[in-house]
């Protein structure tokens, strides 16, 4: 499945469905090997500021389509859509990039911050942190009760 595909399955704002439609185009060009639709991604998101062709470029490093594969550098483009623009989809990707980075899920700096997030993003409408949500953090034993609660208050 591409990432275009993925576009329809969500029930993010109106003012981000549509452009992130067109630029996973590009994304999806890019990950075939299409210089030109990465150049273009480039552009986007580093000279237009542009949060769904950050997320590509997080996408494209994440996957190691087109680039070489590497988390960190993935991590920061999530980042940048994430905090600049409170794009859901690179709200959902940069909470698991700090996931990953937490050692400790009760009170680890990481991990709340990467709750808040899936909270947000699922609050924006992006499905797979309510997925997240549901499956992961609302049923971990990791979680204080008032945590859990606060959580499933957020998603509902």
């Amino acid at each position: 499945m591409s990432v275009s595909e993925f576009a329809h399955a969500n029930n993010i704002a109106a003012s981000w469905a549509q452009p992130r439609r067109e630029i996973n185009a590009f994304g999806d060009a890019a990950k075939d090997g299409d210089a030109i639709a990465y150049a273009r991604l480039t552009q986007l998101a580093n000279y237009e500021n542009h949060a769904p062709a950050m997320h590509n470029m997080g996408w494209l490093f994440q996957s190691g389509f087109f680039l070489k594969k590497d988390k960190e550098v993935a991590c920061d483009w999530f980042g940048k859509a994430a905090v600049i623009h409170k794009y859901p989809p690179a709200m959902h990707n940069y909470a698991l990039c700090l996931f990953g980075k937490s050692e400790n899920w009760v009170s680890d700096d990481n991990a709340v911050r990467g709750r808040q997030l899936i909270n947000d993003a699922a609050k924006l409408g992006w499905t797979k942190s309510e997925i997240v949500l549901s499956e992961k953090i609302l049923n971990t034993t990791l979680l204080s009760e008032e945590d859990a609660n606060d959580a499933f208050k957020l998603s509902s």
